[in-house]
């Protein structure tokens, strides 16, 4: 099973686009590829429940942690009011569509 990380820009008044999708092997570390402007996500730990999975930020008070299950994929939008990046993580093929 992989872990599967999708990154999508949306703007005010503007299409959703995926700009990235990154699949990689369940192993605690570094996620290689998911890297922005001093953001990245990391796996901590790798349990029968699901995978923990946190974002980085240079400032730590915003960085945030979740449990992504092969029943429930996680949706994250850092805060802002006119546009940026969102991130979809999942365990199973499909579950944000494909």
């Amino acid at each position: 099973m992989n872990l599967v990380i999708k990154e999508r820009f949306w703007a005010v008044e503007a299409p959703t686009r995926t700009t990235k999708t990154v699949k990689v092997p369940l192993v605690v570390g570094k996620v290689p590829g998911m890297e922005r402007h001093g953001m990245h996500f990391t796996i901590d730990s790798v349990t029968d429940e699901g995978v923990q999975v946190t974002v980085h930020y240079q400032n730590e008070k915003y960085n945030e942690t979740w449990t992504v299950t092969e029943e429930q994929g996680v949706y994250y939008r850092p805060i802002s009011m006119d546009g940026g990046y969102e991130y979809l993580m999942d365990l199973k093929k499909g579950l944000f569509g494909k």
